[in-house]
C-alpha cells in the first residue's frame, strides 16, 4: 500500500505535487520508519487519480466539509484513509502545502485510521497519538530528485507518547525535552471524563487556531465521537 497525491486545484502545478510526494515518500522511508519501528512505510507517489493500492490525498482549493481547516486525514464511507489538502487555505494561512502534506502523510503512517490514544499520567488525561500536532510549527527541508529543497513537518517519536522516553529522542529534530510537551507552535488533542480539547502551545498561529475552532476538524470530530461513547 501506499499514498497516491492527485493534484484537483489550479493553485499548485503538478510538478510542485510530484516533488511534494518525491520528499514525503523520502521522509517517511528514512525518517520515520526507523524512528516508529516500521518495517514497511508506505510509498508517495503522485497521479491523475486514484489507484487501487494506494490511499489517497487530494489537493483542492479548499475544504468546504472543513471550513478553516489547512489538511486533515480522515477515513473514507468504503473504508478507505484518505486525505485533502486546501491548497488556497494552506497558503492564505502563510504555511506551505508541502509540509501541510507531510504533515498528514506521516500521521496517517503512524495512525493509519486515527483512532489512537495514549495515556499520560502527569496531565491525567489520554493524548491523540497524532504525530505531528505537538511539532506543527516545526519544519526542516528533504532535497529531491530534481535538487529542490521541500518543507516537511517534523513529527515525534513513539516515546514521546512514554511516561518515561528512557533517554529515547522525542521528536526528530530533538526540540521536546519531555514527554507529552507542546512545542510552542504545536497543539495536542486531549480526553478527559469524555470531554476532547484542543491545547495550544503559546506560539500557536492565530490562524491556525481560528480555522480549527471553526471546522474541530475531521479528527477532532472523530475522537468526539470516541470521547461521547466512552462516556456512555
Amino acid at each position: 500500500m501506499g499514498i497516491v497525491l492527485i493534484n484537483q486545484s489550479s493553485h499548485i502545478s503538478d510538478a510542485d505535487v510530484k516533488n511534494i510526494a518525491d520528499a514525503c515518500d523520502l521522509q517517511l522511508r528514512n525518517d520515520v520508519a526507523p524512528a516508529w519501528n516500521i518495517g514497511k512505510p508506505l510509498d508517495v507517489t503522485a497521479a491523475a487519480a486514484p489507484i487501487p493500492s494506494a490511499y489517497p490525498f487530494f489537493f483542492v482549493d479548499s475544504i468546504p466539509e472543513a471550513p478553516g481547516a489547512l489538511a486533515y486525514h480522515f477515513v473514507q464511507a468504503d473504508g478507505v484513509p484518505a486525505g485533502k489538502i486546501g491548497v488556497v487555505t494552506t497558503l492564505d494561512a502563510g504555511e506551505t502545502v508541502a509540509g501541510a502534506t507531510s504533515h498528514e502523510a506521516v500521521e496517517l503512517q503512524c495512525d493509519i485510521f486515527c483512532a489512537a490514544w495514549s495515556f499520560s499520567h502527569r496531565l491525567g488525561c489520554l493524548v491523540a497519538t497524532e504525530a505531528c500536532d505537538p511539532v506543527q510549527a516545526d519544519s526542516y527541508t528533504i532535497k529531491v530528485r530534481d535538487g529542490s529543497a521541500v518543507p516537511v513537518s517534523n513529527f515525534v517519536t513513539p516515546s514521546y507518547f512514554a511516561d518515561n522516553a528512557l533517554g529515547q529522542p522525542l521528536d526528530h529534530l530533538g526540540n521536546l525535552h519531555q514527554t507529552f510537551d507542546i512545542a510552542r507552535g504545536g497543539y495536542q488533542i486531549r480526553m478527559k471524563g469524555g470531554r476532547v480539547t484542543n491545547v495550544y502551545g503559546e506560539a500557536f498561529s492565530d490562524a491556525l487556531r481560528a480555522g480549527k475552532e471553526l471546522s474541530q476538524g475531521r479528527t477532532f470530530w472523530r475522537h468526539v465521537t470516541m470521547a461521547i461513547a466512552l462516556s456512555r
